[in-house]
């Protein structure tokens, strides 16, 4: 058993660098971009960290600026980059924010990520001790849809961390630009009859299994046997099942909305801090969704994470003036 400290999350999973459009309408007329730190896993693991959990980040970057642009990121945090590997031979992966064009009103996202560094993530990388100290391990179905070696690597992970008494969360987070419905549904069901937390967006339930609601999606996330299933539901809130079987609800907080990539990935990080924290039902939905909201009106996949002060200080304004 290793003598190194329990760490309340380990996520594992690929981050890239985000190039957001500074300017509305097609890219080849766009001359200024932001530059953010990204990747599901990764923001997860800088949300929770930002909220006050103690935090691991698996994965492997090329030995370029923009690896040590996510290690750095990431260290800002608090978050442990120790078994960050960085390669030799291949690039860090990036995608490029294309806002109001062709839709208005909608961004979309072109990814450079093929045969990189963190796609070629293998479990050779792996470190057994430093999984076996996690209490939660997070990874998504975009490390499953990324590349064999990721996904093996995930799996791998995941079950060495639960063979260390880790909790192991998965959220499903489709992705129809890495695979199909059909090509993920078996991976992604796999995963979740092995995860104790589950999330799923009730977009993605329709996508892969064609449900007819939030209600109907959270039934079928929690048949695969997960502690907590969690699905989220966009303007119209989440809704969340408990390990005593109870429902709960929260209505969505109301966002201007100004780039919503990563809000996802922050509601899942405040759902395991309060998980983590044993923070009421409730009271663990209705922050996850403000955090969500939150990070909606900022730019970048996780800059608009609140500190737990900041997001105790929030809350307590927002509902004492309902």
């Amino acid at each position: 058993m290793s003598l190194e400290p329990r760490l309340d999350l380990i996520a594992l999973g690929e981050g890239l660098v985000e190039f957001g459009a500074n300017t509305r309408g097609p890219l080849r007329r766009v001359r200024t971009y932001d530059v953010h730190a990204a990747g599901s896993e990764l923001n997860v693991a800088i949300g929770a960290a930002r909220l006050g959990l103690k935090v691991g980040w698996i994965s492997r970057v090329g030995a370029d600026e923009f690896g040590e642009l996510l290690i750095a990121a990431a260290r800002a945090d608090g978050v442990d980059t120790s078994r960050v590997v960085r390669a030799e031979d291949e690039p860090t992966g990036i995608f490029v924010v294309q806002r109001g064009y062709p839709v208005d009103g909608q961004s979309s996202l072109m990814y450079y990520r093929a045969a990189s560094a963190g796609s070629r993530l293998t479990t050779s990388k792996l470190d057994a001790g430093y999984l076996g100290r996690a209490e939660i391990f997070h990874t998504t179905g975009i490390s499953l849809a990324v590349s064999p070696e990721l996904a093996g690597a995930a799996r791998e992970a995941a079950s060495v961390a639960a063979q260390g008494g880790a909790r192991r969360s998965f959220d499903v987070n489709y992705r129809a630009k890495l695979w199909t419905p059909d090509a993920a549904r078996p991976q992604v069901e796999a995963a979740l009859t092995e995860s104790e937390i589950a999330f799923c967006s009730l977009e993605d339930a329709r996508t892969l299994w064609a449900v007819a609601d939030a209600e109907a999606a959270l039934e079928l996330l929690a048949s695969f046997g997960p502690e907590h299933a969690v699905v989220s539901c966009g303007p119209d809130g989440a809704i969340m099942l408990g390990p005593d079987g109870a429902v709960v609800r929260s209505a969505a907080i109301p966002a201007n909305v100004l780039d919503p990539t990563g809000a996802g990935d922050a509601f899942c990080a405040a759902v395991l801090t309060g998980l983590t924290r044993a923070w009421p039902a409730d009271v663990t939905l209705q922050r996850a969704c403000l955090v969500g909201s939150i990070v909606c009106g900022v730019a970048g996949d996780n800059d608009g994470i609140p500190t737990l002060d900041e997001l105790e200080r929030i809350a307590s304004n927002r509902w004492a003036y309902r």
